[in-house]
């Protein structure tokens, strides 16, 4: 179960629409719980920390849900953590005021090495994933720069420097630090417990367990400065050429060698 954006096919991942859409939320059964992937938006259930402005069924909702869910874990906080949300910040700061966004950003070619690797890859062509990376960073910071509660955070950064960046990010949400966030890893396999297989509502197989654990193997060892940077080792001279005829422009504006 999970919150998501309502379209006609599976609501995790990338998104299916441009970077326009308008999609109404919903909640769906799928997994027992939301998928543990980025950016997520934080809210403190127990009213400590995080105000609600926004008062409606549909909000009330989502909170009910997620406060449930972090009850379970012994939590008091709760995120979300789906790629494609950062399409639909302004919609969810609407729905959910007391949201909090952070959005990662990493070297494209990065994300697109990574990205193709996945089930729900956009495509597996260079020239398709840089504009699919390049959509969902244009859009996130154009509706990240009309939310209050938006912060920015280089996944460079945050890997070769995670106790200064884990910081500033606690400080955003109201958090104290703890290094016990830079341990991620050693609990990390009691989450992925709960992955299964993932199927349409027709019952089709859409991805297995199997290959949903492999895919997030990384998460159970901590954070390795040697992927930043990794696309120098491992993409080849056309791939280099495709993606940066189409992304070029940001990658540059982002301080990203070209």
């Amino acid at each position: 179960m999970f919150l998501s954006w309502k379209d006609e096919g599976l609501a995790e991942g990338p998104s299916n629409g441009n970077a326009h859409d308008r999609r109404r939320p919903e909640i769906r059964n799928d997994d027992a719980a939301p998928d543990a992937r980025c950016p997520p938006a934080a809210h403190d259930p127990s009213g400590n920390g995080f105000s609600h402005t926004g008062i409606s069924p549909e909000a009330d909702g989502f909170r009910a849900f997620y406060r449930l869910y972090a009850e379970r874990s012994g939590k008091s906080r709760w995120g979300d953590k789906t790629p494609e949300y950062v399409l639909h910040i302004s919609d969810i700061a609407e729905t959910l005021p007391e949201a909090h966004f952070i959005h990662i950003i990493r070297d494209g070619r990065d994300v697109g090495l990574s990205l193709r690797q996945c089930w729900f890859a956009p495509g597996h062509h260079m020239k398709g994933l840089a504009d699919h990376w390049q959509q969902g960073v244009i859009e996130g910071r154009r509706q990240g720069s009309g939310c209050p509660h938006y912060i920015e955070v280089r996944y460079e950064t945050l890997v070769s420097r995670p106790s200064a960046v884990l910081g500033e990010i606690c400080g955003f949400l109201g958090l104290p630090y703890v290094s016990q966030l830079e341990r991620y890893h050693e609990r990390s396999m009691d989450r992925l417990r709960e992955h299964g297989d993932r199927r349409t509502r027709d019952g089709m197989l859409v991805v297995s367990r199997e290959e949903r654990l492999r895919q997030q193997q990384l998460v159970s060892r901590p954070p390795d400065p040697s992927r930043i940077e990794a696309w120098k080792e491992t993409m080849t001279t056309d791939e280099r050429r495709d993606f940066e005829e189409v992304a070029s422009e940001l990658l540059r504006d982002l301080g990203y060698e070209v």
